[in-house]
């Protein structure tokens, strides 16, 4: 199983790894990111992420709204938990070895439906780790 995870990561620069949170973490989690929304919504500040460019005009709705903010971790400790989960952090030391840095988290609410494809910079064999949950 490394050396397959490990061969995905330096194919397509990204692995999902599949069942490192039970469904009930899931859902402790999914609540506290809905909490922070809620939060960032009652700010009234300007925290749309929307694209708008010429790139995305054609594939994105011009009224839509992408909620977003970051260092999810300084906010919630529930978060930072997930960050700081065992099993999460073995299989990321499986795919970049044991110096492990959190640079920062990103937090994005997207309407339904709405494809964004990301782009990402290889550097040599190793891309810059994306973790999807």
């Amino acid at each position: 199983m490394k050396e397959e995870a490990l061969s995905t990561f330096n194919e397509q620069g990204y692995y999902l790894a599949k069942g490192l949170f039970s469904q009930r973490a899931i859902s402790y989690l999914e609540k506290e990111f809905d909490k922070i929304v809620n939060q960032m919504n009652a700010s009234n500040e300007n925290i749309n992420a929307r694209w708008g460019s010429k790139l995305t005009k054609t594939i994105e709705d011009p009224k839509s709204m992408v909620l977003h903010t970051h260092n999810v971790q300084s906010y919630s400790q529930k978060m930072l938990d997930m960050v700081q989960n065992k099993h999460l952090l073995n299989v990321v030391e499986n795919l970049i070895g044991p110096d492990i840095i959190l640079h920062h988290t990103k937090l994005f609410l997207k309407p339904p439906k709405l494809v964004q494809r990301s782009r990402y910079i290889k550097t040599g064999r190793i891309s810059q780790p994306r973790v999807i949950l």
